[in-house]
């Protein structure tokens, strides 16, 4: 939404004296406004209620900083001090509140009764709280935090994390490693992530306030979100990822009544269809020619997938309104957007979310499936391996893996290798196997045998933070003449590199302890195994076979040091392995380093 010839609304006399440098929508109320301090640039929206509960002894105050958005309707209210840090975005209709009743004496009452004394409630920097929105008592939001809509908070959020819910839980926190936003699955996944933040710490309220101060370009926020404004330029982005952004304009004459229109944006671009619908249904029984509300009515339809009564409604609107060209190029855009969809959702259902299916993200479910279900092959997969955008991630990390003489040399290599072939540089080895495995797959877990210095289990934890890691190791020491630290090395290793999942050992002979682990564990399917541990001809294969029966459907199987010259041999035993799995689809590259294989399980 941006401004157009604005006429703005004259503000109120009291309010602009109280709080110069502040835009207020129409019907804002300010309870004892000498408590109360408001920021330059802040914009306070339409019947806005900011309280500082008289009835009260224990110093109630609002602080709102800078370049804040309140939201239409929204409503602070204080009882002991409430502060909002600058540059927050509060959406329509959210509530904060420190202010409570008493309510135990039945005999009184509850308006005559006490108000409990309760600490203060303070939402730091740049917070963005969703429309319908609940934060209530002596807690903090912390900065950079996200509260999604129509959630309650009872309880501290920490800093650049995700809450939705009721209660409010935290969904996904800022990994200051990677720069993710990882999600968070656990209570347990929340206490790592804290602990990382503890040694790798996220930027602090000043350090942060000052990057923001650098980056803001605004000089305020646009008065014309208050939302009593005459002149409006709406450009809606509809929410539908595969749909091509268009634009619609739409101008009020100053004699018709303010639209609700700003209210039903704001729904549409939380996502919240149903009710937007709603919205437009009530809207249109008084503004039924309502261009603005007409379409929304459309982007509502679609957005809760109802096609076709979208487009009929879009086709009529079409009709009626022939002339107006930009409605008739979105619209017929939205039409025909919404029949190839119809179309295409009843042959195709693709599994996204691999932590909520059964599925990785190789995996799809398709109507009339002559293909079988596994989108991803292994051309595909080394061809993202040895991508130049790939590499780019590698390069910014790898010097950060344990390092040894071999790991030092690889760091050179790479550098020397793309410096002078660039984007046509193909090669592979376990490093960006495992990357473009770990970031394409998005992979549950992942068990490795052989993790000596966690170089693999490090490589993994970097495409996909999340993962659930089994590690298996002899720990033998000065293993192939490098030093082999043992898992307190390599636990504290993955924290370093962000990562957040579950971490197993399991420590002795693989040939002993993969089989009484898949006896313990029977149903356990697993997304990416990295076999690199025993290397003697018989010891491999036995490894492979042990672990092949458990990779899951779209699973990445990999095997290291094909090309490797003191083990002449893995190549063959590679190879007797995929034979004996016609399940498998595998890639060899042995072209140049010590050479990796790896495979994929169609069916």
């Amino acid at each position: 939404m941006r401004e157009v010839n604005q006429t703005s609304p004259p503000p109120d006399p009291f309010l602009q004296q109280c709080f110069p440098g502040v835009s207020f929508g129409a019907g804002v109320q300010a309870i004892r406004a000498g408590s109360i301090t408001i920021g330059a640039g802040t914009c306070i929206g339409d019947n806005a209620w900011l309280n500082a509960c008289e009835s009260t002894p224990h110093a109630p105050s609002i602080t709102i900083g800078k370049k804040v958005l309140v939201g239409r309707r929204s409503m602070i209210s204080s009882a002991s001090p409430v502060s909002i840090g600058d540059y927050c975005v509060l959406a329509p209709d959210v509530y904060v509140s420190n202010a409570d009743h008493g309510y135990q004496d039945i005999g009184t009452p509850i308006l005559q009764q006490p108000v409990p004394k309760v600490g203060p409630l303070v939402i730091e920097e740049n917070c963005w709280l969703g429309i319908h929105v609940v934060v209530t008592g002596n807690l903090t939001i912390g900065r950079g935090s996200v509260v999604a809509a129509n959630s309650v908070v009872l309880e501290d959020v920490p800093p650049f994390s995700v809450v939705a819910g009721t209660p409010a839980r935290i969904v996904r926190m800022y990994n200051p490693i990677t720069t993710n936003w990882d999600k968070m699955h656990s209570p347990e996944q929340v206490e790592r992530m804290l602990d990382l933040r503890k040694e790798y710490p996220c930027p602090t309220r000043a350090e942060l306030h000052a990057k923001l101060t650098e980056h803001c370009t605004m000089p305020q926020v646009p008065s014309i979100v208050a939302g009593n404004c005459v002149h409006l330029d709406d450009r809606i982005a509809s929410q539908q990822s595969s749909r091509t952004t268009l634009e619609i304009n739409h101008q009020h004459e100053a004699s018709m009544p303010i639209s609700n229109m700003p209210f039903i944006l704001e729904l549409l671009k939380q996502g919240q269809f149903e009710r937007a619908y709603k919205e437009c249904e009530q809207s249109l029984l008084t503004q039924p020619n309502d261009a603005m509300i007409r379409f929304a009515k459309v982007l509502s339809l679609d957005g809760l997938g109802r096609q076709e009564e979208a487009v009929a409604f879009a086709k009529k609107f079409l009709a009626e309104d022939p002339s107006n060209a930009q409605i008739r190029d979105y619209l017929a855009s939205v039409a025909e957007e919404a029949m190839r969809s119809s179309n295409v959702a009843s042959n195709i259902s693709v599994t996204a979310n691999v932590n909520t299916s059964g599925n990785n993200g190789a995996v799809a479910s398709i109507r009339n499936n002559f293909y079988g279900s596994v989108l991803l092959n292994p051309t595909t997969l080394a061809n993202i391996a040895a991508s130049i955008e790939t590499w780019d991630r590698i390069i910014g990390f790898h010097n950060l893996l344990a390092t040894d003489e071999y790991v030092a040399y690889l760091d050179v290599w790479y550098k020397e290798c793309l410096s002078r072939f660039g984007k046509h540089w193909f090669y592979l080895d376990i490093v960006n196997v495992l990357f473009a495995a770990s970031k394409t797959l998005a992979p549950r877990n992942y068990l490795e045998i052989g993790v000596r210095r966690g170089r693999s289990v490090c490589t993994v934890a970097r495409g996909n933070p999340s993962v659930n890691i089994f590690a298996f190791d002899m720990w033998q020491v000065n293993y192939a003449g490098m030093e082999n630290p043992g898992p307190d090395f390599v636990s504290a290793e993955l924290k370093k590199h962000g990562h957040t999942g579950r971490l197993s050992f399991v420590n002795g002979n693989s040939h002993e302890t993969l089989p009484q682990f898949f006896r313990q564990n029977p149903g356990l399917e697993l997304d990416m195994i990295t076999v690199d541990g025993d290397h003697s001809e018989q010891g491999a294969l036995q490894d492979l076979e042990d672990v092949i029966p458990h990779l899951a459907i779209g699973g990445v199987l990999v095997f290291d040091d094909i090309a490797h010259p003191a083990h002449p041999f893995l190549l063959k035993v590679w190879k007797t392995a995929i034979g004996r799995h016609p399940e498998l689809s595998s890639f060899e590259f042995v072209e140049s380093g010590y050479g990796v294989a790896f495979a994929i399980r169609n069916r």
